[in-house]
């Protein structure tokens, strides 16, 4: 259970700050948040990036088989 953390101020009235260690708490957790999300971002871009360099890749190899048996098909034709 959190504290309530109370101080003087000048004038002499106490104020409580529980509301602001509380914005306070909730800003780190966003900030650590940010950076996971961040990271998980970063790696789902380099997934997609080799996805589809593989993809690219498969497509090129495909086309060359393709030429490849047409080529030889026709030659055997002849």
């Amino acid at each position: 259970m959190r504290r309530l953390t109370v101080r003087r101020t000048k004038r002499g009235f106490i104020q409580r700050t529980a509301c602001a260690d509380f914005k306070s708490d909730w800003e780190g957790g966003f900030d650590k948040l940010r950076e996971a999300v961040d990271g998980i971002k970063g790696a789902v871009d380099q997934a997609v990036q080799g996805y589809s360099e593989l993809e690219t890749g498969l497509e090129d190899t495909l086309r060359k088989m393709k030429a490849d048996i047409a080529a030889e098909n026709g030659a055997n034709r002849q």
